[in-house]
């Protein structure tokens, strides 16, 4: 599978990798945790649809390589759920009777990713805990493409991220991911995007 990399996304990598010397301390570390997920739909039609929240799994891998006493690049591979759901009423008249029924159904929208954060982290010492703080871009690949509701494959954002670390290498997280590509397919008037809300824990080797 051949991934387009646009010209942003290739200067932006190129410019981070600048930035990592080959000195730098590197560690590896896993992470798990929840991903409160909902999609965002702008559209010209009349009837829309409130879409409410999903609580779906994260977890993944990452590297901490620091950049000196202040900062660090955090990259992150990570397998997130994201996605929403939307509860449909409908009622029926029975004119027979002259009474009136009420059927609810519940659409669930499920898109499994593959995220790529890569945050630069600003690091505050707290005695010899650390909180960490910052940002950077996320590149998201679609794995469940047959069932992707007719959206677009890959998905682009920006990550924010603040962590709260003791020096045995134990954390916890949170993290906003805020998609900014249109998922919708080409010729649909639609404007969707991802975002969700992210709690994890993590451990660094």
């Amino acid at each position: 599978m051949v991934t387009n990399c646009t010209p942003i996304a290739c200067l932006l990598s190129i410019a981070l990798l600048t930035l990592v010397p080959v000195h730098a301390q590197f560690h590896v570390g896993i992470k798990a945790g929840i991903a409160v997920s909902n999609i965002s739909v702008k559209s010209s039609s009349p009837a829309k649809t409130n879409y409410h929240s999903r609580i779906l799994g994260t977890g993944g891998f990452f590297a901490h390589i620091n950049l000196g006493k202040k900062f660090l690049l955090r990259p992150e591979l990570v397998l997130t759920g994201k996605g929403a759901k939307a509860r449909y009423v409908t009622t029926y008249f029975n004119s027979n009777t002259n009474t009136t029924t009420q059927s609810e159904y519940v659409d669930r929208t499920t898109f499994t990713y593959i995220d790529i954060p890569v945050n630069l982290l600003y690091v505050i010492p707290l005695g010899e805990k650390k909180l960490l703080a910052g940002a950077g871009p996320v590149i998201s690949l679609l794995l469940n493409k047959k069932a992707n509701y007719g959206m677009e494959t890959n998905d682009m954002g920006v990550n924010l991220l603040l962590l709260y670390e003791w020096p045995i290498g134990f954390s916890i997280g949170a993290n906003y991911m805020q998609g900014l590509k249109n998922i919708s397919y080409s010729y649909s008037s639609n404007r969707t995007k991802n975002h969700y809300l992210g709690f994890t824990i993590g451990y660094w080797f």
